[in-house]
């Protein structure tokens, strides 16, 4: 004969789920149903008609016909290549004399940006790798202490006055 196993901490009877569903259904159910204002439904089909009867152009990029929406996904892309072209070729003269701040923002954020390169490149590539492995791991850890956490600390009782079986 072999030993019974141990009675589980937290037992999930196999009905749970079934139990759960019967009950909320209950308790819905006996939620009297809400009414919506009679005034709201025809401010709600007028703003809908006037949704439709405004021009392809002046809705949604998605409500777009699909020649339009390509056109302008080609646009923008041809606009953004544009800008880092330019200012690529020909780095525009800052203008100092209209936003005098700009200029000693814009050194700041240099020497930020040259500090920052200095440091990456002083530390070694396995240490960044292995940070950034341990920084995943780290984080894969805590998401499933939180998972555990959810699983174990979820009220599973039963309410009074209701048998457990």
């Amino acid at each position: 004969m072999h030993p019974s196993p141990p009675e589980p901490r937290f037992p999930a009877a196999p009905d749970a789920a079934a139990q759960l569903q019967q009950r909320v259904s209950r308790l819905l159910g006996a939620v009297p149903p809400e009414q919506a204002p009679a005034e709201l439904m025809p401010r709600v089909w007028a703003q809908l008609a006037r949704r439709r009867a405004l021009p392809w152009w002046r809705r949604s990029v998605l409500d777009w016909p699909l020649p339009a929406q390509l056109a302008f996904l080609a646009a923008g892309l041809a606009l953004a290549a544009a800008t880092v072209d330019l200012r690529m070729r020909a780095p525009l003269p800052m203008p100092t004399q209209l936003l005098p701040g700009l200029h000693a923002l814009i050194g700041l954020y240099g020497v930020l940006l040259r500090s920052a390169s200095a440091l990456l490149h002083a530390i070694p590539g396995a240490w960044l790798q292995g940070g950034l492995v341990l920084g995943v791991a780290v984080y894969a850890a805590l998401f499933a202490l939180l998972v555990l956490g959810h699983r174990l600390l979820a009220d599973t009782r039963t309410p009074q006055g209701e048998a457990h079986h």
